[in-house]
C-alpha cells in the first residue's frame, strides 16, 4: 500500500537495535499539515498495515522520521537510477537514523 505524498522510505536496522525505525523522504511540501501530524498519520497507517500482514513484533516498525529535504541523484542520496545509497543518507542523517533506532534517545 502507498501513502501520499511518500517520496522514498530507508528501513534502518542494526543487529543491536531491538526494531527496525524508518527514515522518510517526501514527494513535495507538507502542505498544512506539521511533520509531527503527519509522522503521526504514516505511523497509523504502518500500523494497519503491519496488523493486517500480522507482523512479529520484532520486525514492526519503531520510530520512524521525515527527513527535511526530499532525496535525489542531485544530493547523492540517490543513484541516477534512483536506488538508495544508504551509506550517504545515514552520515546525511545520522541523528535522524540515531532517533529512529533508539540509539540516542
Amino acid at each position: 500500500e502507498s501513502i501520499e505524498g511518500i517520496s522514498k522510505v530507508m528501513i534502518c536496522i542494526e543487529e543491536e537495535c531491538n526494531e527496525p525505525g524508518m527514515l522518510i523522504s517526501m514527494e513535495n511540501d507538507l502542505a498544512n499539515k506539521s511533520i509531527k501530524d503527519l509522522e503521526n498519520d504514516i505511523k497509523k497507517k504502518i500500523e494497519e498495515i503491519e496488523i493486517k500482514n500480522k507482523v512479529k513484533s520484532g520486525a514492526k516498525i519503531g520510530r520512524i522520521k521525515i527527513v527535511d529535504e526530499k532525496w535525489s541523484p542531485e544530493n547523492e542520496c540517490l543513484t541516477p537510477t534512483l536506488k538508495l545509497r544508504r551509506l550517504i543518507i545515514k552520515k546525511a542523517y545520522k541523528k535522524e537514523y540515531d532517533y529512529v533506532l533508539r540509539k540516542n534517545n
